[in-house]
C-alpha cells in the first residue's frame, strides 16, 4: 500500500511539473506576441518624457530666476550677479563656499531641463521657453552665456524642451533663427551665428535628434 502511494505521489509531481513547464512556454509566447505593439511604444514615450519632468521645486525657482534675469537691467542691476545670487540662495551656499561657481554649474547641469521661463513678453518670445532661449530672444545672451554659463567649460547646454510635442535644444532654436529670413528684423544675426559656433565648437551643443 505504501509503495502504491509513493508511485501516485511521484506521478502527481510529474504532472504538476509538466504543467508549470507549459505555463512558462506559454508566457514566453505571450511575451513575444506583445513585442512591438503600440502600447509598448506609448510606454516608452511616457518613460522618455518622465525623464524631462525633473524637480517641481526647481521649476518654480526657475520662473523667478527668469523674471530676475529679464528685469535686472531695468533695475540697474548686474544680470549675472543677480542670477548668481538667486542660485546661491536656492542652494543655500555663498561666494565663500569653496568652488561655489563649480557648484552652481553642477546644479545647472543636474537640472538643465527645468529652467523654463513662463509668460510671453514680446513678439520674439514664446509663452513658455527655456531660459537660454529666453535670454537669446531678449538679446541678453552676451550676459547670460558669455559672462555666466559659458564661464565654465563643464556647462551642459543640451537641455531638451518639448515644443509642440517635438524635442528642441538651444542649437535647434539657433538654427531656426538663422534659417528664418525675417530673423534679421529681431536679431543681430552675426551674434547668433557666433554664439552657435561657440556652443558647437566648445560646449558640444547638439540637435535634439542626436540626443533623443
Amino acid at each position: 500500500m505504501k509503495s502504491v502511494l509513493i508511485v501516485l505521489l511521484f506521478s502527481l509531481s510529474l504532472t504538476v511539473f509538466a504543467k508549470e513547464a507549459n505555463l512558462h512556454d506559454d508566457c514566453k509566447e505571450c511575451h513575444n506576441s506583445l513585442q512591438g505593439l503600440p502600447g509598448n511604444t506609448a510606454l516608452d514615450e511616457v518613460a522618455k518624457l518622465s525623464n524631462l519632468t525633473g524637480d517641481p521645486k526647481v521649476r518654480e525657482f526657475a520662473k523667478d530666476l527668469c523674471i530676475d534675469m529679464m528685469t535686472a537691467g531695468e533695475r540697474g542691476q548686474d544680470i549675472v550677479k543677480v542670477m548668481e545670487d538667486q542660485i546661491l540662495g536656492y542652494m543655500k551656499i555663498t561666494r565663500d563656499t569653496p568652488k561655489y561657481q563649480e557648484k552652481i554649474i553642477s546644479f545647472w547641469n543636474a537640472n538643465k531641463n527645468d529652467f523654463i521661463c513662463e509668460g510671453k513678453v514680446d513678439s520674439a518670445t514664446r509663452e513658455t521657453e527655456h531660459l537660454m532661449k529666453r535670454a537669446i530672444a531678449l538679446s541678453l545672451h552676451n550676459h547670460v552665456f558669455y559672462k555666466f554659463l559659458l564661464n565654465s567649460p563643464n556647462t551642459d547646454v543640451n537641455a531638451i524642451e518639448y515644443v509642440n510635442g517635438e524635442p528642441e535644444t538651444v542649437l535647434d532654436y539657433l538654427d531656426d533663427i538663422i534659417a528664418d529670413p525675417d530673423s534679421k528684423k529681431k536679431f543681430v544675426l552675426s551674434d547668433i551665428t557666433n554664439l552657435r559656433s561657440m556652443l558647437v565648437d566648445y560646449f558640444n551643443a547638439k540637435n535634439a535628434e542626436d540626443l533623443v
